[in-house]
């Protein structure tokens, strides 16, 4: 007996170049807002991705929805 496949997300993963053609900001600015952890990400392997839907809500102003139960996401310090 197999185990159930997992769902696919319908749209990939987003590179940092990804986020940073969204967002208007350079690779450099991304890459340091996922190290200070203010801009959620998912580690894959020695890859960082981002959740398309959480980066379009940081672009409208919302806050990120929160990843399902049992994903492991790199989530946002709030700001001081």
């Amino acid at each position: 007996m197999t185990a159930p496949a997992l769902p696919i997300a319908d749209e990939p993963r987003w590179t940092v170049e990804d986020v940073a053609r969204y967002l208007r900001k350079s690779v450099r600015w991304v890459r340091g807002e996922y190290l200070a952890e203010r801009l959620p990400c998912i580690r894959v392997g020695n890859s960082i991705r981002f959740d398309p839907d959480a980066i379009r809500a940081i672009g409208r102003g919302e806050p990120p929805p929160r990843p399902p139960r049992g994903v492991l996401a790199l989530t946002p310090k709030p700001r001081q």
